[in-house]
């Protein structure tokens, strides 16, 4: 969402904000917070945080949908989001949700992307995009390079009075081949290199049309190149060190890198920014362990790409490997929210097994903030990672953390019942079992016996469930027990057989213990102890004890709402 939290953070820090923060405290308190976080002494903070930690997609994208019409009542509304090509999944979702609620919003959403990369990626905005363009809610305004003539009005305005000639003009549009950006650039470089000047109120040429083209590049990506070629050798190692982090990057991870001092590094990369246009600041403020950093992104991807690219293979994994250990040093053990990032960095580093922990922690991390399908995309490119480990435990290991995570983002992306869920449990039943069993082989056997629970093959399903009854019996600890008796005594009521279906559920919720409630989550997907104390209200109340059935399924409700549960 952070395209979004960014609007609603110049929204609250704009001069015009008026009432507009008191709204979103009210209508949309989940983005509030995040974009305008209470101190600890507010009243309610704590409960607030607490609320957010749960709080549902449907939920957020309700209340932004809520806010924006309240605003757009008092103000027409623009939001402006600029290369959509990189937003995330859930952005695109909000985007969607939005659209199909215009009816009664002063609200136009204005959007900038490049229709190659999201060909290339298949983003998801591809198919909202089609769905709008049906509902009459998508106007799409292709931006074609500039003409000629568009570079001689530009070239009439940056030098009024000029006496270029035509065939300059033409060189312009000829090199950049229309591109606005790098039109600005040739002819910013060219005023500085000293062909063009200022006599007498005009701007004239030093030298004819031919002798400027022999100097110039013949490819957007060589005025690239001639641009960076004018830096000084530590400017141009910086920024090489800048573009392995990213389209964005921090300053004292860069310093890192290079072992340079930090504050050295943000001098040169202002110089950057004020003479080079290479760069743009930010933010600046602390990093997790209190390291100042300023953080940067470069003006355009491009420069980022030609920068990156220019980096041999051995050198390009040796920055990277360095960004990846600086980044975890400065955000310490809760590196959870920059997982995806490392994953991507180790894997540039040919650190596979690294790559392919911070690929399942990243999957995870989506999974407990309900973007499924980032968590699925994030869990197969793990086990492609997967696939250059050596042989051992430790890719076995790797290999069934990320089969589990895939398995759960499938169950919330294609249905509980496909195909692909079985095959998917299968291999990580098959992982559990080179391995020895070891404790994970419990979720593994609960989801597979879900699977043929909501397909319906109740036989099967005894058989599944029977297995990891025997499979948790020797346990040490509860949670196995609980969800071998949920699974076994829900296939019992399934099969009809009510009173040993109430035996099981009722041992489940015995030994479930509701302040565990986190764990639960993070091992199946779901907090099997409820579910088990959910279910066993119906076994009581086809045995003919309706009123227990009724306490019973008070209790469950009570205790979800009590550990905020969607």
């Amino acid at each position: 969402y952070l395209p979004i939290l960014e609007i609603l953070d110049r929204l609250l820090h704009s001069t015009t904000a008026g009432g507009f923060v008191e709204m979103m405290k009210r209508v949309a308190p989940t983005w509030y917070v995040q974009v305008a976080p209470l101190s600890p002494e507010s009243s309610g903070t704590s409960e607030i945080r607490e609320d957010i930690k749960s709080t549902s997609q449907e939920r957020m994208k309700r209340e932004l949908a809520a806010y924006f019409l309240d605003v757009s009542r008092v103000r027409p509304l623009v939001l402006l989001l600029e290369d959509l090509h990189w937003a995330d999944a859930s952005t695109v979702d909000v985007l969607n949700y939005l659209a199909e609620r215009f009816e009664g919003m002063r609200l136009l959403v204005l959007v900038t992307y490049r229709p190659s990369d999201m060909a290339v990626a298949r983003h998801p905005f591809l198919q909202v995009a089609r769905q709008l363009h049906a509902a009459s809610a998508f106007v799409e305004c292709p931006l074609e390079h500039l003409g000629r003539a568009d570079v001689e009005r530009y070239l009439g305005l940056e030098f009024p009075g000029h006496s270029l000639p035509p065939s300059f003009v033409t060189l312009i549009h000829e090199k950049t081949e229309g591109h606005p950006l790098f039109m600005v650039d040739l002819v910013r470089y060219l005023r500085d290199r000293g062909d063009l000047v200022r006599n007498g109120g005009r701007w004239n040429l030093t030298h004819s049309t031919a002798d400027v083209a022999r100097e110039l590049p013949e490819t957007v990506k060589g005025t690239i190149g001639r641009k960076i070629d004018r830096l000084d050798e530590l400017d141009r190692r910086l920024l090489t060190a800048a573009s392995v982090q990213g389209h964005e990057f921090d300053t004292v991870v860069v310093s890192d890198v290079l072992a340079l001092d930090p504050a050295d590094v943000e001098d040169r990369l202002a110089g950057l920014d004020q003479i080079h246009r290479l760069v743009q600041p930010i933010r600046s403020g602390e990093l997790p362990d209190r390291s100042l950093s300023v953080r940067y992104r470069f003006a355009h991807v491009l420069y980022q790409n030609v920068l990156y690219g220019s980096l041999q293979p051995t050198r390009r994994a040796s920055f990277a490997g360095k960004v990846a250990q600086s980044l975890v040093a400065h955000h310490g053990a809760d590196t959870s929210a920059l997982a995806a990032e490392l994953a991507l960095l180790y894997e540039t580093a040919r650190d596979f097994a690294a790559s392919a922990r911070y690929f399942a922690t990243a999957a995870q991390h989506a999974m407990q903030l309900f973007g499924f399908r980032e968590a699925l995309s994030l869990s197969e490119r793990g086990l492609a990672v997967v696939d250059a480990m050596a042989e051992g435990p430790a890719r076995t290991q790797q290999e069934l953390a990320l089969r589990m995570a895939k398995g759960a983002a499938l169950r919330s992306t294609t249905g509980w019942a496909t195909p692909h869920i079985e095959q998917t449990f299968a291999r990580a039943r098959q992982l559990c079992h080179e391995l020895g069993d070891p404790p994970p082989v419990i979720p593994v056997l609960w989801a597979i016996t879900l699977f043929h629970l909501i397909r319906g093959n109740l036989l099967e399903c005894r058989a599944r469930g029977d297995e990891l009854m025997v499979v948790a019996r020797d346990s040490a600890v509860a949670h196995p027990i609980v969800a071998a008796h949920h699974m076994a005594g829900v296939v019992r009521e399934f099969l009809g057989e009510m009173s040993e279906a109430s035996l099981l559920l009722e041992r489940a919720r015995e030994l479930h213990d509701p302040a565990e409630h986190d764990m639960y989550l993070a091992l199946y997907g779901t907090n099997v102890g409820l579910l088990a104390r959910a279910m066993s209200s119906r076994p009581l109340w086809a045995l003919g004890f309706p009123d227990r059935a009724l306490a019973r399924a008070r209790e469950t409700l009570a205790l979800a709402d009590a550990v905020r549960e969607p």
